[in-house]
């Protein structure tokens, strides 16, 4: 080998000991804010996990929005209750994000049926709430979701 081919190879290696890695904010406690891949790291964006013993909960709206390029990783807990168009994680349209999803996502409410005409079966809704889901993927999503 010339010399000028060994300094392009250990130029190449080097470069490669340069790539950064990518952020992850890890949930690893009991949060009731809602999670913004866009600003979850000191304002900047990042990968989120919430790990098993992490939880996101919140009164309304939306948990976890994904809303640039990161992906979410949910082995904890996700909890909206009593609150309609409420959504466990939001994948925003035109993101490129893995969602994986291994914990719980709980979007309930509070509602007991009665039996309002007492004929002995119970009247009404099963559920009066209205627009609850788990993730919600706005568009196409080039990505995985498991």
């Amino acid at each position: 080998m010339t010399p000028i081919t060994r300094t392009l190879l250990a130029g190449t290696a080097l470069g490669l000991l340069h790539t950064p890695l990518a952020a992850q904010t890890v949930i690893n406690t009991a949060r009731t804010t809602p999670v913004v891949t866009s600003t979850v790291n000191a304002g900047q964006p990042a990968d989120v996990r919430i790990d098993t013993a992490g939880s996101v909960t919140v009164m309304s709206g939306t948990a976890v929005t994904v809303d640039s390029n990161n992906s979410v990783t949910n082995a904890g807990a996700i909890k909206i209750s009593n609150a309609d168009n409420a959504v466990g994680i939001r994948v925003t349209a035109g993101r490129t994000a893995n969602i994986a999803n291994s914990g719980t996502i709980t979007i309930d409410e509070t509602y007991t049926a009665t039996d309002s005409d007492n004929d002995g079966d119970l009247d009404g809704p099963f559920a009066p709430g209205t627009g609850r889901p788990a993730i919600l993927i706005e568009g196409a999503l080039p990505g995985t979701l498991r």
